[in-house]
C-alpha cells in the first residue's frame, strides 16, 4: 500500500511539472508576441522608401518566430498573412503614397 502512495505522490509531482512547463511556455509565447507586435507597431509609425520586409524578418527572427519565405510584393497596396510559427501569423499590409513612399502596418496573432 505505501508503495502505490509513493507512486501516485511521483505521480502528481510529475503532473505538476508539466503543468508548470506548460504554463512557462504559454507565457514566453505571449511575452514574445506582445514583444514582436510592440516592434511592428513602431515600425508602422514612419513611411519607408519600400515594404521593409528585412526589418519584418530581423524582428520575427529576434522575439523567436519563424522568417518570412522570399517574396516580391506588387502593386500600390496589399496584404498578405503568413504563417511565423505554431498557430502563429504575420498580418501585414502595404499602401504607397503619391510620394512614393510605403505605409505598413503589421502584427502577429
Amino acid at each position: 500500500m505505501h508503495a502505490q502512495t509513493e507512486l501516485d505522490m511521483v505521480s502528481a509531482f510529475a503532473k505538476s511539472d508539466a503543468l508548470i512547463a506548460k504554463r512557462q511556455a504559454a507565457n514566453k509565447l505571449k511575452r514574445d508576441t506582445n514583444g514582436v507586435n510592440d516592434a511592428l507597431y513602431g515600425l508602422g509609425r514612419t513611411s519607408h522608401e519600400s515594404v521593409p520586409l528585412d526589418t519584418v524578418n530581423e524582428l520575427l527572427m529576434h522575439y523567436g518566430f519563424d522568417r518570412l519565405e522570399s517574396m516580391l510584393l506588387c502593386g500600390r497596396e496589399g496584404r498578405l498573412h503568413e504563417a511565423v510559427g505554431r498557430n502563429r501569423w504575420l498580418a501585414l499590409t502595404w499602401y504607397k503614397y503619391e510620394s512614393g513612399r510605403y505605409e505598413v502596418v503589421a502584427y502577429v496573432s
